[in-house]
């Protein structure tokens, strides 16, 4: 278990040393060690490089006799028994050599190299195993770091770069990707740790920060496979800042403009989409991360608005509808997302305004809660509903995609540009702003217009439930006016049925309207007592209203 003997005289005999007691031998040993270079190069390599420059710089020989047979893991020392069996079995095989040879023939001290197997899997950046230090409890003030936080910081970035170019090889296989993104995620939550705990990170390594962002956006709209790896090493660790805590998140809102996250959320629009759901899914949780800290903050609201702006509700409705492209964890992060925005204290009305909609009115109440519950709201827009005050199937799903893809195409367009802007360095085009004002009037809701709707109830369904319990006064008097509204109807398209037969079914129509709103009238005073009266008054002039029917001839009477 000894050190290695002296390359320079690997068959030396015993000195005077041996008389010498254990400690006083290592410390002699020491000295000697620490005033031959060679030695230190082998050293260096054998013992790792924080083993040594703890011990022999200060030659403390006793530290390094209880590190070697003791366990230490540390961010800065990684010692254990499968380390130090790996030693001593190379160390074996070496003395064999020597015994042999009767020299060292693996020793040369320009190129003498030695790697432990054991450690191949452990992330080594600025001579601190990240791993460990992503565990430790004790800030890095604390850890007696090689090198100062920005140090750090900035060769943190610096592996993601490597990694980064790695990831572009295109024969990289699956296991090496693999172990790549892993090294990326520590090499993100270290980055974090740092940030957090050190604000003064946030100006000092902010060339170092703008690094991560290029990294995202190098590949553009239109990378390949391996350009879109890279890009999503990038996001890992913008979403490993984003989550770490508000100084992270602080400059992921800021610097990292929330609009290319939304574009990025559009990208497997054009690509092969299930090799970017990893991709779309660490997006997802990047906004989530940041709409959480727009919601928690007394600041301006620089990211809900922005998202506001641009329509990421299009974009987050078009995920939860698309059950064929997007798997369960999209759509339910992407409500949860839709769920926060609507309890924005700024832009929480406007936001779940919009939902309605795009939906239909009880949705409001299914979205408040969804940022808790998404699993709920996915539920409620998933399903059919037949009800007297929701009618929503599949239909009408339909509909609301087929406007989706319509209305989101200049957005799609001015994201794509944007992206491949953010590529070449190139001046980036200003954000696409959604003329959410009249988007009523372009959304043709085909199947909902269809359905007869009266002060937001549905006749049918409400007809098949006779009991069904309506507390709205304002009903019963809407009921007649669509009484009234629809027997104009009728007669218009009656006399147009005269010299027009092919409006014959929109006569038919009209019948099935006028009868199913008396049906409803009917069941209404069954249920309401209290307004039979406010019916006997009203009765007069509607039948006076049919009255040029009742007086008709008797065929048409009919």
């Amino acid at each position: 278990d000894s050190a290695p003997a002296s390359p320079a005289s690997p068959g030396s005999a015993a000195s005077n040393d041996e008389a010498k007691s254990p400690a006083s031998r290592s410390n002699s040993t020491a000295h000697k060690l620490v005033e031959n270079e060679p030695l230190r190069v082998v050293l260096r390599t054998l013992l790792t490089p924080n083993i040594y420059r703890l011990v022999f710089p200060r030659r403390d020989s006793s530290t390094l006799v209880q590190i070697l047979r003791s366990t230490v893991e540390t961010p800065v020392i990684l010692w254990n028994d499968e380390t130090r069996q790996e030693l001593k079995t190379w160390l074996k095989q070496q003395f064999e050599q020597i015994r042999a040879e009767g020299q060292w023939s693996n020793w040369t001290h320009e190129s003498f190299h030695f790697d432990f197997a054991c450690l191949a899997q452990e992330l080594f950046v600025a001579d601190t195993y990240v791993r460990l230090f992503n565990l430790a409890d004790a800030p890095a003030t604390e850890l007696d770091l090689p090198v100062s936080n920005q140090a750090f910081f900035r060769q943190l970035v610096q592996e993601l770069r490597v990694r980064a170019e790695i990831l572009k090889d295109a024969n990289l296989s699956a296991d090496d990707q693999k172990q790549t993104f892993a090294a990326v995620q520590l090499v993100g939550t270290a980055a974090s740790k740092l940030l957090e705990q050190d604000r003064v990170l946030l100006t000092a390594c902010a060339n170092d920060l703008s690094l991560i962002a290029r990294v995202l956006h190098e590949g553009g709209a239109d990378g390949d496979a391996g350009a879109r790896a890279a890009q999503h090493a990038g996001l890992m660790v913008v979403r490993t800042l984003a989550a770490g805590g508000p100084n992270g998140c602080e400059w992921t809102t800021m610097h990292m403009l929330p609009d290319s996250l939304h574009a990025f959320l559009n990208v497997p629009e054009r690509a092969n989409f299930e090799r970017d759901w990893p991709l779309l899914l660490d997006v997802l949780k990047t906004m989530l991360c940041i709409v959480e800290f727009d919601l928690a903050s007394s600041k301006e609201h620089h990211a809900v608005s922005l998202y506001f702006e641009t329509g990421l509700v299009l974009s987050l409705f078009r995920i939860m509808l698309n059950t064929e492209k997007y798997n369960d964890e999209h759509r339910r992060r992407a409500a949860e997302i839709l769920g926060a925005l609507c309890i924005d204290r700024d832009f929480g009305t406007r936001f779940t305004e919009v939902v309605m909609q795009l939906t239909w009115l009880t949705f409001s109440e299914r979205v408040l809660v969804a940022h808790d519950n998404p699993e709920s709201f996915l539920e409620y827009l998933d399903g059919n509903h037949d009800e007297p005050k929701i009618f929503w199937n599949a239909e009408c799903r339909t509909d609301l995609r087929v406007f989706l893809d319509e209305e989101m195409r200049p957005m799609l367009e001015q994201q794509h540009a944007t992206l491949n802007a953010l590529a070449t360095g190139q001046e980036r085009p200003l954000p696409w702003k959604w003329p959410m004002e009249t988007f009523a009037e372009r959304f043709d809701k085909v199947t909902l217009d269809s359905q007869l709707c009266v002060d937001n109830i549905y006749i049918h369904a409400l007809n098949e439930r006779p009991y069904f319990q309506h507390t709205s006064d304002s009903f019963f008097y809407k009921l007649f006016e669509g009484l009234h509204a629809e027997f104009e109807f009728y007669k218009h398209v009656a006399a147009q049925a005269q010299s027009d037969p092919s409006v014959q079914e929109d006569v038919q129509h009209a019948k099935g309207n006028l009868f199913a709103l008396w049906e409803a009238v009917k069941n209404l005073l069954t249920n309401l007592p209290h307004l039979q009266k406010e019916c006997l008054n009203e009765l007069p002039y509607t039948f006076s209203y049919f009255l040029p029917i009742a007086a008709a001839p008797a065929g048409e009477a009919k």
